[in-house]
Order: structure tokens, then C-alpha cells, then sequence
């Protein structure tokens, strides 16, 4: 068994990512590789370490500046926003809904919503990618305040809730 957990580095004008530095907090356990992604629309980044690690779940992290509760991305769009808005796939669908419902908690809410930046981006190509191959695949978003502590421990939960579905 094999889980994949990615963040993503600093982008625009944030010094900092709370994606990244929550991936670099989780405790090292068998079956689970860790990688922080720059943020670029580069679909070949995404799918390559998909293709490489062959992981049977797929956890991503993204930011988003506000909010007091991390979201837990069920819906992805076929939508990029990058010099105007372009599809992600031509002749994707829509949406792509991620696979692996995890459960919720008062420190998270459900959102349907993942945005039109890279965090989007990754998520449609990987639930794409992860239909297609029998994988697992679950998004969180975390504002860039929340507590680390607290979001680590979280991201720790889910990570037990998904070694049990797998």
C-alpha cells in the first residue's frame, strides 16, 4: 500500500506555503511518500509522479489565504485560470469529483469549490489520472493561518482514515 501526500511551494507573493510546511511535518511511515510541487500549470509534473509512484491514494494540500476551517475539495473543474480562463482537458468533463470522501470534524468543512488555480489544476488531472488507475483521491485546502499543530495532527487523521480504506 502506498499514499501519496503533496503541498505545494510558496507562489504569487506568499513567503510561505502552509501546504508545504505541514508536508514536511508528517511523521515518516512505511507506504507513504511525501512531495512538495512548485506551483505551475504543468500537467506532466502532476502525472509523472503519479506514473512513478504508483501510489494507491493520492492526498494533496493546497492554501488558500482566509478562512478559519480547512476544506475538504470534493469537486474539481475543467478550469484554469491563467491569463484568462482555458480548460484543463478538452475533452474532460466538466467536473471530476475526488473519490475518497474523508470525514469531517469542527476544525473542517465540506466545500465544492476548489478554485481555478494550480490547486484545481492538480486536482482535475489527478482524479482524472485516478479514476482511470483505481486510485484514491482526496483534496484539502488549509488557510494560510490556521495552526500548524492542529492542522498537522488533522492531516495525521486523515492519513489513518485512509490507510483504512485502502
Amino acid at each position: 500500500m502506498k499514499i501519496l501526500l503533496y503541498g505545494f511551494e510558496p507562489y504569487l507573493n506568499f513567503r510561505w506555503n502552509i501546504s508545504e510546511k505541514v508536508v514536511k511535518r508528517i511523521k515518516p511511515r512505511d507506504g507513504l511518500v511525501k512531495v512538495i510541487f512548485p506551483v505551475r500549470f504543468d500537467r506532466k509534473l502532476f502525472l509523472r509522479m503519479l506514473e512513478k509512484e504508483k501510489p494507491n491514494a493520492v492526498l494533496g494540500l493546497g492554501q488558500i489565504p482566509r478562512g478559519n476551517k480547512i476544506r475538504i475539495e470534493r469537486k474539481a473543474k475543467n478550469l484554469r485560470k491563467e491569463n484568462g480562463e482555458k480548460v484543463i482537458l478538452k475533452d474532460g468533463p466538466e467536473y471530476q469529483f475526488a473519490n475518497l470522501e474523508l470525514e469531517g470534524d469542527d476544525n473542517s468543512q465540506v466545500s465544492f469549490d476548489a478554485g481555478g488555480y494550480v490547486c484545481n489544476f492538480s486536482m482535475y488531472l489527478m482524479i482524472n489520472r485516478a479514476l482511470r488507475r483505481g486510485m484514491k483521491f482526496a483534496f484539502l485546502h488549509i488557510p494560510m493561518s490556521f495552526d500548524l499543530k492542529k492542522v498537522v495532527e488533522f492531516v495525521e487523521r486523515k492519513i489513518d482514515e485512509i490507510e483504512k480504506s485502502l
